[in-house]
Formats: C-alpha cells, structure tokens, sequence
C-alpha cells in the first residue's frame, strides 16, 4: 500500500473508531512513525491533525520486535525506536463526517507557516520598506494562493505586539 491509500485508509479507520465510542467516551490509537527511501514520515502525528475527537493525552512507549530491528542500515540515520499511544474524547457531535471541516481546518493550520511567522521571519533584524516585504515574501505568498496577499502582509503589520512602524511604509519587529 502506498503512502497516500495507507493516509486514505487511516482516515477511515479513525472515524470509524470515533463513530463507535460513546460520546463523551475515550479511545486510542497506537501509531508508530515510517522512514522509507531515506525520508521519514511522522504518522502519529498525522493522527492528531485527522482525528476528529479532542486529544487529551499522548503516550510515548519504547517500540518492541521489529522487523527493522533485524536490518543493517548503512549510514548515520537513528532508529526510530518509539511509537505513540493518542488517546481522544469523543465530542457530543453525532457523526465524524460533521467534524470533517474542522479537522482539514486544523490539519492546514497544523502544518502550514502563518502570515505572521513570515512576515516576522523576513523582518528579523531588519528595518524594510513595504515593498521590500512584499518581494521577499512573494514566493510565499504564491504558495498561500492568496490574491490579495498584499492587503494580507498590510492587515498583519497592524499587529503593534509583533510589527512596529519606523515611518510611513517603513517597518521593523517590535521589542
């Protein structure tokens, strides 16, 4: 099975198990992380961002009888010797498929960069101009799909705990 079926397939387990807890009840799902072909893929905490239940504790337990174990591996990679034990709360909601939106909503802001961090990243130790924001963050902007994204890194400068105004069009990160 490939990655993306293994994520499809897993999404549809997780509700599953949601859908048959009580409400208002606990369940838990042991998961443990993959490297294949050099990359490493963290799947328990896949598992956080698609569950559709609160997660109220996280069990961390060395892993035992691996296949891996029995590997040589060339190179300096370190074992991946634990897995996961995510133990979630049921909502009150009545199915998985309601939670849906908000569990892409939470998995997008879980592994996307904010505006905020951006901007503050292309200002640090910096004084700019406005339009020298907008040219270092255009390649991120073009990754956000965002049209207005000019109006955006305007809207975040307003920020006064982040982003001080020098002058007129002119910005810095506050102390």
């Amino acid at each position: 099975m490939n990655l993306p079926e293994f994520v499809e397939a897993l999404e549809l387990a997780v509700m599953n198990i949601h859908d048959a807890c009580e409400r208002g009840g606990h369940y838990g799902i042991l998961m443990g992380n993959l490297r294949r072909d050099g990359d490493y893929f963290n799947l328990s905490s896949l598992v956080e961002r698609i569950a559709p239940g609160k997660l109220v504790d996280e069990i961390i337990k060395t892993q035992h009888n691996c296949v891996s174990d029995r590997t040589q591996y060339s190179g300096k990679l370190v074992r991946i010797a634990h897995e996961k034990l995510l133990v979630f709360r049921r909502n009150d909601v009545a199915s998985s498929l309601c939670l849906l939106a908000a569990v892409h909503r939470r998995a997008t802001n879980m592994v996307s960069t904010t505006w905020k961090a951006a901007i503050r990243r292309t200002l640090q130790g910096k004084t700019l101009k406005l339009e020298q924001i907008y040219k270092e963050i255009e390649p991120y902007a073009k990754h956000r799909e965002n049209n207005h994204w000019q109006a955006k890194v305007r809207q975040v400068l307003q920020d006064a705990r982040f982003f001080i105004r020098i002058e007129v069009g002119v910005y810095a990160l506050a102390e």
